[in-house]
């Protein structure tokens, strides 16, 4: 991993040469998936198969703490399911967050894993039925991956973690943040709705559905907030709506 790389460079005296690639190619992507679940254990992929054929739609979440956060999210995301419940009842949730394989610096050492399992056992809890919930909060990428390509659509706050389920597993989704990384609009906001073959786009929830909140990083783009949930879940529903009759609602078992 990076880290490892850093310190074997530092040993020897080494010079670091980052080499990057501004396009990722579809052949690229089935090489990360085949080998995410081949990495990914049996029970958690017969798991997913089996959320696959008894919940509809299968919608990732993504917690993120003390960084660009929702600061309501611990009673925010259970009244999203709820209302997206009482239009779909077979609705299956993957709460997905920081994985214990991913480096805790830069950004990242801002965040809480302890935080993250707290909420996602709350909207667990929530939910009430096991069968319709995958927590992979703390678990290894390509958990998150094979996890991530069972999903019909996404919800989540704008940030890294996106490039597992927009540049690999290419999902669509809803994207939220705070009013001004929503307002501006920059290249880091639109960055993960290009640079891979045939890119689904993402819905923004509008900037006035979204409040910033007062501290230390006001007026910032990594200033916390808090959403107006009905209107993230208008969102939602839209786009499950739009996605009706597509390649994903209509073959739940995975087969074909």
């Amino acid at each position: 991993n990076a880290h490892d790389a850093r310190r074997r460079a530092f040993e020897e005296g080494a010079l670091i040469q980052l080499l990057k690639d501004n396009f990722l190619r579809s052949a690229t992507i089935e090489t990360v998936m085949r080998t995410a679940r081949e990495k990914s254990d049996p029970a958690f992929r017969d798991r997913l198969a089996a959320m696959r054929r008894s919940c509809y739609p299968l919608v990732l979440l993504t917690i993120r703490t003390d960084n660009r956060a929702w600061v309501n999210q611990a009673a925010g995301w259970p009244d999203l399911i709820a209302r997206l419940r009482r239009r779909f009842p077979r609705l299956g949730v993957v709460i997905d967050g920081t994985n214990s394989d991913v480096v805790k610096a830069g950004s990242h050492a801002l965040m809480s894993v302890d935080e993250e399992h707290r909420l996602a056992a709350g909207i667990e809890a929530a939910i009430g039925d096991p069968a319709q919930v995958l927590n992979t909060v703390d678990m290894p990428v390509p958990h998150s991956l094979t996890a991530g390509e069972a999903c019909d659509l996404f919800v989540a706050p704008l940030g890294a973690g996106m490039a597992k389920y927009r540049w690999i597993n290419n999902l669509p989704g809803v994207v939220f943040s705070n009013p001004t990384f929503l307002h501006r609009r920059d290249p880091d906001s639109l960055l993960y709705d290009h640079f891979r073959d045939v890119p689904e786009k993402s819905v923004y929830l509008d900037p006035a559905a979204v409040v910033e909140v007062e501290d230390s990083y006001a007026g910032t783009r990594r200033a916390n907030f808090d959403v107006d949930v009905a209107a993230l879940a208008e969102a939602v529903l839209g786009l499950i709506d739009g996605l009706a009759g597509l390649h994903r609602d209509t073959d739940r078992d995975g087969t074909g």
